[in-house]
């Protein structure tokens, strides 16, 4: 009787170590598939600004993406990001608006599309400015500028997202916080301000990195 209660107890241990093997190499698998997957992330930010036609000053504003090339801090090597679409979302709303945005640097007659490699960016045109109204980029053309959807009314601010859609129709999002102000002293007399959401990713690797500087800073030689 003793031996055959140890021999079922065997069995026992012996299932739950096959379950527990199976279970890692699933959750293995499954993390090295994770982490190649593309992760855009935002980096810098800039515009331009020109005098059109109406001899009015109009104003983009393009915010870099980043296909980021680490995961917690540590490098890997994740696959290209082949983007189909970027638009803006409206949380509140639950619906699209806009048309589809802009990426510099891409061709005319295909400018929603791109690729992003790893620890390679784009940039992505996010807004325009004219005559004091806060758009969605359309284009540098004075009737695309004219025929553009409002995005914000002076003095408001809203809470957005861009959607980025691959080629495998996985879609990537990024919040903002987006707020325009009268501004005089400017060439287009508004002060735009786009913030993004920061993650837990962003803060561990501030923390990674100020802490690295920390340590160097004391025991970096004199000389």
């Amino acid at each position: 009787m003793i031996s055959t209660m140890f021999t079922d107890l065997g069995e026992v241990v012996t299932t739950v170590d096959y379950w527990l093997g199976i279970a890692s190499s699933l959750f293995v698998l499954f993390i090295r598939h994770r982490i190649k997957i593309p992760k855009p992330v935002v980096g810098g930010s800039g515009g331009a600004n020109k005098r059109l036609d109406d001899e009015e000053f109009f104003t983009d504003f393009r915010q870099s993406i980043i296909n980021s090339p680490s995961f917690m801090g540590y490098p890997i090597a994740r696959e290209t990001l082949n983007i189909e679409s970027a638009r803006f979302y409206d949380p509140k709303t639950r619906k699209y608006e806009g048309g589809l945005m802009r990426w510099d640097g891409e061709p005319s007659n295909e400018p929603f599309r791109t690729e992003i490699k790893a620890g390679k960016a784009k940039s992505l045109y996010v807004y325009g400015v004219h005559k004091g109204r806060v758009h969605h980029f359309s284009g540098e053309k004075l009737q695309d500028i004219e025929n553009a959807e409002t995005l914000i009314e002076l003095g408001n601010q809203r809470k957005l997202e861009i959607h980025i859609t691959d080629s495998l129709r996985r879609i990537y999002k990024i919040p903002i916080l987006i707020e325009a102000k009268s501004q005089r002293n400017s060439i287009d007399k508004v002060n735009v301000t786009l913030r993004t959401k920061v993650t837990f990713s962003d803060r561990w690797r501030q923390f990674r990195y100020g802490l690295r500087d920390m340590i160097n800073a004391f025991t970096r030689p004199n000389y």
